[in-house]
């Protein structure tokens, strides 16, 4: 059964301001990820949610796995044990470096043509792209608010909002 979202109509952000996104994005995800001390990367506010290391990889994988569905190629990832910090922060970049140069290549008849996302659900490229950024984006927040629990200081999400 294929599921289409209405939100693929409504997408209609230039690539450009979508790698300018995905730039900022990476950035501040990347701060996040170096703000947490090493020994609380299996810190978990609740037994039943991720834990911080487990929010980064999430963040990580799952967007090369969205962007990959744009490209046609297989996400280069693997889901189970969360590495240590220094492994997650590599992780992350080469993932956001993969997103980011994927972005940029691609053609308007890829972002504008349906992809099969998962089970069945039909989205255009701009669309995925966009689902891809608010999946990252609620999870780059669990982290954020991690950190805060903990007591570390959260980085600024962008250099103009430096609170």
């Amino acid at each position: 059964m294929a599921v289409s979202l209405s939100l693929q109509a409504q997408s209609t952000k230039s690539k450009e301001r979508s790698i300018q996104d995905w730039e900022e994005f990476s950035n501040y995800t990347l701060r996040l990820a170096e703000a947490m001390p090493e020994e609380s990367y299996d810190y978990r506010p609740h037994p039943d949610q991720m834990s911080f290391g487990e929010q980064i990889i999430e963040i990580a994988t799952m967007s090369e796995f969205f962007f990959a569905r744009i490209v046609g190629r297989t996400a280069n990832f693997s889901q189970g044990q969360i590495p240590e910090k220094n492994a997650a922060i590599q992780i992350s970049k080469e993932s956001f470096a993969f997103c980011i140069s994927a972005l940029r290549s691609m053609s308007e008849e890829q972002l504008e043509s349906t992809h099969i996302l998962r089970r069945g659900l039909q989205m255009s490229g701009r669309a995925i792209i966009e689902f891809a950024l608010s999946h990252a984006i609620h999870h780059s927040g669990q982290a954020a608010a991690y950190l805060g629990a903990k007591g570390i200081k959260v980085p600024p999400f962008h250099p103009l909002f430096p609170f």
